[in-house]
């Protein structure tokens, strides 16, 4: 039930009276967000300054002394100096920016709902404000508090009386006394009304009844309460989502992703999130959800894409040449095959058949040399106990070629490319090698260590990315060995294929593989 505190003619002195409150307290948390604004420009203002002083005292401040080994230690050593206070100036002029996006947005429209609630035995009720993003005036002192935050989910899990949320510290339960939802425009309340629902209807029919738009909008206001279970999951391991169509999949789903960029900020950053869309008229509609909750979007592509991607010498056959092909009813038959659930299994079956033998591997090289042989690297991966699958032995096997590339670093550091490479170090490739290490240099000796290990290690950095991305394996040796071995696996006949035509498809797919082509089917 919704209290109409605005349209309801017997409580309108009342409700006019409540919206005149909570308007000043508005005002108030606006003032204080100006302030806030004032003094992140003044900071980021000096911050500019500091920042364009030390690249113009740069030559003044740094001693150039290049015509000896000694002066050229003496010399990285005073770059490493500027560079700490260059690093540091634009770090904080970088979050300070944040931090001014973030009030620029709060500033029109701070927050979108009040609750009013007591915890355990307390005798007086506590009052929070929820939006986009958390503002406090003064430390521990929040005037408003983030979507996201544990506390927030009383919101979203229920109506009045006793709701439970989690936090740290594992479930709090509370005696929610007041649900209260506002509509703000331009720093101006529209509407205010209380509601003892989880979000109320009056906010859900304003939501669905506003102007229909071609990007996808946030649903923070309007998050139901299995919505709000999707999103704040953090135990499930693999989470599928189902509904019908319009039902709020996807909008969950980027809020889920906003949500877990906050709990688990410094540990996960959008870079590492990748959705897979059906088409890029797709990632265009949705592309504003993640910004608009001031975060960074996540990797957006499509299936297509993504393979072009990481197979880059490789043509993938496009979804329309996929669909525009007249396939001989045999190469349908073989394609329906290929795409059912008999194949997947004789796949899963392969994969099992892997942790025990017929892994395919190759060399990992370094200048032209082998680094590591791919008799190395097949010991590494069949070392580990029989509890391991696929993907973990992988994953084992990667650390344990990083462990070893590590150790090679020390031994590449002595040898005399490493040192000439230090010697011919330009001031400006100097001053890039500082910005990126984190260690204090004490003297000369611990500087050229420094610089060989930053020249090493950005020698390794290839085949560390061959590490990373598994080129280690031989991956079309190790397709082409799997078609082979389906016979083995399952009776082809079953499926209305013989031999000799499973013999053809094999042929013709690994003359597609020397051509660079790969087809979906």
């Amino acid at each position: 039930m919704i209290n109409y505190l605005v349209n309801n003619p017997r409580g309108y002195t009342m409700a006019d009276n409540i919206k005149a409150q909570e308007q000043r307290h508005l005002d108030s948390v606006i003032s204080k967000i100006k302030v806030s604004e004032t003094d992140l420009q003044k900071k980021i203002k000096s911050t500019k300054k500091d920042v364009k002083d030390i690249y113009a005292n740069f030559n003044n401040d740094v001693h150039l002394k290049t015509s000896t080994y000694s002066g050229m230690m003496e010399t990285a050593m005073s770059i490493r100096q500027q560079q700490q206070m260059l690093s540091e100036r634009e770090n904080r002029q970088e979050y300070a920016a944040r931090e001014l996006g973030t009030l620029n947005k709060l500033e029109k429209n701070p927050y979108f709902a009040r609750i009013d609630f007591r915890e355990g035995t307390e005798d007086h009720d506590e009052t929070i404000y929820i939006g986009m993003a958390s503002y406090t005036d003064k430390p521990d002192h929040y005037l408003i508090y983030d979507w996201r935050a544990p506390i927030s989910s009383i919101y979203y899990n229920g109506g009045i009386g006793e709701v439970t949320y989690q936090t740290p510290d594992g479930e709090q339960s509370v005696d929610v006394k007041l649900k209260r939802q506002f509509q703000i425009a331009d720093s101006k309340i529209k509407t205010v009304f209380d509601t003892e629902e989880v979000v109320g209807d009056q906010m859900l029919l304003d939501a669905l009844g506003g102007h229909s738009d071609t990007k996808m909008k946030s649903i923070v206001t309007t998050i139901q309460k299995e919505q709000n279970q999707v999103i704040r999951d953090t135990k499930s391991e693999l989470l599928f989502v189902q509904g019908a169509a319009g039902s709020g999949k996807t909008a969950a789903v980027l809020q889920r992703v906003a949500y877990l960029l906050y709990q688990y900020r410094g540990n996960l950053n959008s870079g590492q999130i990748i959705l897979f869309s059906p088409n890029q008229l797709f990632n265009d509609y949705i592309n504003q959800v993640l910004p608009e909750l001031g975060e960074q979007n996540m990797v957006q592509m499509t299936f297509y894409q993504y393979s072009s991607h990481r197979l880059p010498s490789i043509k993938v056959e496009t979804l329309s040449q996929r669909f525009d092909d007249q396939f001989e009813p045999q190469t349908q038959k073989l394609n329906d095959f290929k795409g059912g659930l008999d194949y997947f299994k004789a796949v899963s079956a392969y994969a099992n058949h892997l942790n025990t033998e017929d892994m395919r591997f190759r060399n990992l090289m370094f200048n032209g040399s082998v680094m590591i042989p791919k008799e190395k690297i097949e010991e590494i991966y069949y070392s580990f106990n029989e509890n391991y699958n696929l993907r973990n032995r992988l994953s084992a096997t990667k650390e344990q070629l990083i462990k070893i590339l590590n150790r090679k670093i020390h031994v590449e550091m002595r040898k005399k490319w490493v040192e000439e490479a230090v010697q011919n170090l330009s001031r400006e490739e100097i001053m890039q090698m500082h910005k990126d290490g984190e260690e204090e240099i004490l003297n000369t000796d611990k500087e050229f260590k420094f610089l060989a290990r930053q020249i090493v290690v950005k020698a390794f950095r290839r085949v560390q990315r061959q590490i990373v991305r598994a080129h280690f394996l031989s991956i079309n040796n190790q397709f082409v060995h799997m078609l082979r071995n389906v016979p083995n696996i399952l009776d082809l006949s079953k499926h209305g294929i013989d031999a000799a035509t499973w013999k053809r498809d094999i042929e013709a797919t690994v003359g597609r593989l020397k051509e660079g082509r790969l087809s979906l089917g």
